[in-house]
């Protein structure tokens, strides 16, 4: 017995046409992708930016400062962002409006005034800690940002470098555009000349070697710069560090959860009664000693990268004390290696066995507690 199969009849020339369909850029990659992994990073899911504010909102130690990084020296501007500058203090680093891009308030301007003179570059950096520094290791990654010149620009071009050390152990800032002084470095510089007045995205991609121990990126002008006139300054924001041979699109976070990953690294209470980020109590909690002393705890409102540095600034009293509102002196030699969560206070001044109040701001503009643990 024979069976006979009947099949309906097909367009060969149909189906052809349909194999040579176009997938474009984007189904290209996801088709020359060998790995999982790969296509995750192609499609962007998850957190992609390994910098902190790279949108330039945060600014908790101010937001315009003059003459700073000269020789190198360790100079934070924007929070996790330092500026250096090669053997000239002149070099001013301030928060601006990000005029015509679309999607960012603000950028970060690197200036130098009209009558300098000093041919040398500057730098604008930032590094990561080890932890997340080990992520990058063995891939491909990409530093994007903005940027654009002020019309006065005489630096020609902007150069952007993505570097890093393979010394265990050891973390440290970037000292112009290298780390300090860590073995095994290495890095990739890209030249950037057709950077103009108009807002432009840049981008670099770089090769981190499975060994690598720290990661930084910088943005610099270059050496032998002309005399400076007016409007000499360079512009940057949407700054992105990612894995992968391309940039994507900026991950914008909230401002409350970039501010909170700031203050991991530095944070500031500041006194006084009105303005931005001032208030006239700080939270700190405190009890009886003896006549005489009181012990306060302070609890940082994120566990700190590592036991800061705490600078006391001002004139401080008990609000509410039965002493007649004392003014005290705050001792911060209270930490020990578990100090990256709290610190402990001394109180000193005139109390009597039953005072308790609130630490109050005695002063405006110039009284604050800092807390330091940057890099």
């Amino acid at each position: 017995m024979v069976a006979r199969v009947k099949k309906d009849s097909e367009n060969l020339r149909d189906i052809l046409r349909s194999l040579d369909k176009k997938s474009g850029l984007a189904g290209e990659a996801m088709l020359r992708a060998e790995t999982t992994e790969e296509q995750f990073n192609l499609i962007g899911a998850g957190r992609r930016n390994f910098l902190y504010n790279g949108a330039m909102e945060i600014w908790q130690r101010g937001t315009s400062f003059n003459n700073i990084g000269g020789g190198g020296v360790r100079a934070y501007s924007a929070d996790r962002w330092t500026a250096t500058r090669y053997a000239s203090g002149e070099n001013d680093i301030g928060r601006e409006t990000a005029t015509n891009l679309d999607g960012f308030e603000y950028c970060l301007r690197s200036a130098r005034g009209g009558g300098d003179t000093t041919t040398t570059a500057r730098f604008v950096q930032q590094v990561l800690e080890h932890r997340d520094s080990v992520k990058l290791a063995g891939k491909f990654v990409t530093f994007s940002f903005y940027a654009r010149l002020g019309s006065g620009f005489n630096g020609n071009r902007l150069n952007s470098m993505i570097r890093y050390h393979t010394e265990a152990g050891k973390e440290e800032r970037m000292y112009y555009n290298n780390f300090m002084t860590a073995t095994g470095q290495a890095g990739g510089e890209e030249n950037h000349r057709d950077v103009g007045t108009d807002w432009k995205r840049y981008s670099n991609t770089f090769f981190i070697p499975h060994n690598a121990q720290q990661v930084g990126v910088a943005i610099n002008t270059e050496q032998n710069l002309i005399a400076a006139v007016s409007a000499d300054f360079f512009e940057i924001t949407g700054c992105q560090l990612e894995i992968g041979r391309n940039p994507t699109p900026f991950e914008h976070r909230s401002y409350n959860e970039e501010l909170q990953l700031c203050k991991r690294y530095y944070h500031k209470l500041n006194g006084g009664t009105s303005g931005v980020d001032k208030d006239q109590y700080a939270p700190i909690t405190f009890w009886m000693e003896s006549a005489g002393a009181m012990k306060g705890i302070y609890e940082y409102p994120v566990e700190m990268r590592d036991i800061p540095a705490v600078t006391v600034a001002g004139s401080w009293s008990i609000d509410g004390g039965t002493s007649g509102n004392p003014t005290v002196t705050l001792l911060n030699n209270h930490q020990n290696t578990a100090g990256n969560k709290s610190v402990r206070f001394e109180f000193l001044g005139s109390f009597d066995a039953r005072d308790g109040g609130i630490l109050s701001y005695a002063t405006n503009g110039s009284t604050y507690i800092e807390f330091d643990a940057d890099i």
